[in-house]
């Protein structure tokens, strides 16, 4: 996402030094795919123009929701292949910074969603989210 992403994310961490380190890993790798997910969003907001994005959003919001709560975790194979096509629906017309957005928005919500139950489950002692 470039420097200014790395930048808020270091901010953000600097001062979470947790005893639990996996703990720590986890809550971290939930508030990085938090904050990727606002800049995407700041973006899209920036070049929608009179695009109506809306049903882009909830689209993308179930269909992460869906990926999101496969009671098997899913490997990182899947879920890229998941992205890839999800690059390929979001093609607004001309407009290849917003569809951009929109891809790094659902990465984002996924990783939102898979990280949250990552949490959760560690949190509750490994029982499933």
């Amino acid at each position: 996402m470039g420097d200014t992403y790395q930048s808020v994310i270091d901010l953000a961490f600097a001062e979470l030094d947790l005893q639990d380190d996996v703990l720590e890993t986890k809550f971290k790798t939930l508030l990085a795919a938090d904050v990727k997910t606002l800049i995407a969003a700041q973006v899209v907001d920036q070049q929608k123009g009179d695009t109506d994005v809306a049903p882009y959003l909830k689209g993308l919001r179930t269909i992460a929701r869906v990926v999101g709560s496969a009671a098997v975790p899913l490997s990182d194979e899947t879920v890229g292949a998941v992205q890839e096509a999800i690059a390929e629906i979001v093609d607004v017309k001309d407009q290849p910074l917003l569809s951009g957005a929109l891809e790094e928005i659902f990465s984002g919500y996924l990783g939102i969603i898979r990280g949250a139950k990552e949490l959760k489950t560690y949190i509750d002692g490994g029982q499933p989210a």
